[in-house]
């Protein structure tokens, strides 16, 4: 073998080992990226787990997609990293925007039917391929982005303008009447409300339905009688391409003095006052997400039992001094204040009971079970 030969082979030979080098190097470095994006994620996931044991109105049902945020955020992360990774950094942002809005989904914000509406935007990414396409024969580093930069506007716009871009289709102010409760004597009303004002009070007709600036969500009333009893479902309708979430909707609902309720109410970001101090209610169920909370509950039912859920709310409940009071707690990172009324607080494992002296032996009682996130919650007497 010729001195040329051998050194053409040592070359070859270093070149085979400075590109092996590089791969390992590569790998090591990928390797970092996706461990510092699990190491992230575990710790979330702890710090959800955590919050959803310890502050039970922050339920994690309500609080999963902040994994798909922090999963967007460390795969940001990891494109800051040397070399910088353009690519993962706009994929980084893209997963968390995501995250976003399915968070905005469980909180009540944003419908779920809001990603069947993004079909619309289909146009979006025919503009976005193209500028791809063009990139691609430029070997353009910046035109190489436009297509993410693209897709990202369109996403944040739907999302930002969801209020006003549909309010020309929305419908303003509606009413619906639910004619006379002659012969009903008892029923069940679900009322499912997202976003706004919600207000809860008493009617002379069997219900009364009042809305403003619903946003393209008009109310729809389903009634089920069975004999002197009635089933009532309250809900927003779609009455446009586009129905989603506006925080300046207001709903009055109004039901029947003279029927024994069962209410049923779910919120996602509101704020509510139930007014039912004029109406027979033997059971009252809260499931609200974020936002004020007010109930003033009054004597009309021998015996209302209950319960309260919430997440991160302030909540207001004013009771009569005639009635008998037991409030079960269930708080996380909440306080919990008492006005113009006497309690007795005892502890049953992490629950605490509030009772009013006499509690037992009232001829009328109140009993509620209250499921607290970060909230602060004040009971007042009248």
């Amino acid at each position: 073998m010729s001195d040329r030969e051998m050194r053409r082979q040592e070359r070859d030979q270093r070149r085979q080992q400075r590109h092996e080098q590089r791969e390992q190097r590569r790998a090591a470095r990928y390797g970092g990226r996706g461990g510092i994006t699990a190491g992230i994620i575990l710790i979330s996931l702890g710090v959800l787990l955590l919050i959803n044991n310890i502050a039970p109105g922050l339920s994690f049902d309500r609080l999963w997609p902040v994994l798909i945020i922090v999963w967007g955020i460390g795969v940001f992360i990891s494109g800051l990293f040397p070399p910088l990774n353009t690519s993962r950094m706009f994929s980084g942002v893209f997963i968390g925007l995501i995250g976003v809005i399915f968070l905005y989904n469980t909180l009540g914000l944003l419908p779920y039917g809001f990603w069947f509406n993004l079909i619309d935007l289909w146009p979006v990414f025919l503009i976005a391929l193209g500028f791809s396409i063009i990139a691609g024969i430029f070997h353009s580093r910046i035109l190489s982005v436009v297509p993410a930069l693209i897709i990202l506007a369109a996403l944040i716009a739907a999302v930002y303008y969801q209020g006003s871009l549909y309010k020309s289709q929305g419908v303003g102010n509606a009413t619906l009447h639910g004619g006379s409760a002659a012969g009903i004597t008892s029923g069940s009303a679900t009322v499912g409300f997202a976003v706004g004002k919600l207000a809860v009070g008493p009617s002379n007709n069997l219900y009364d339905i009042k809305t403003k600036n619903s946003g393209g969500l008009k109310p729809a009333a389903d009634v089920e009688k069975n004999g002197s009893k009635i089933t009532l479902t309250i809900r927003p309708q779609r009455n446009n391409p586009i129905p989603l979430g506006n925080n300046r909707r207001q709903w009055d609902v109004l039901l029947s003095r003279d029927v024994e309720w069962r209410l049923d109410m779910s919120g996602g970001v509101s704020d509510a006052t139930y007014n039912l101090s004029d109406l027979n209610v033997r059971d009252f169920h809260l499931n609200g997400g974020v936002g004020d909370t007010t109930a003033r509950f009054g004597d009309k039912a021998k015996n209302l039992t209950g319960s309260i859920d919430t997440g991160v709310s302030n909540v207001r409940l004013f009771v009569p001094k005639s009635s008998g009071v037991r409030l079960a707690v269930n708080r996380g990172l909440s306080s919990f204040g008492v006005t113009n009324l006497k309690l007795n607080q005892s502890q049953q494992g992490n629950t605490s009971v509030y009772e009013t002296p006499g509690y037992k032996s009232a001829k009328k009682k109140i009993d509620l079970d209250i499921n607290i996130g970060i909230s602060s919650v004040n009971v007042e007497g009248y």
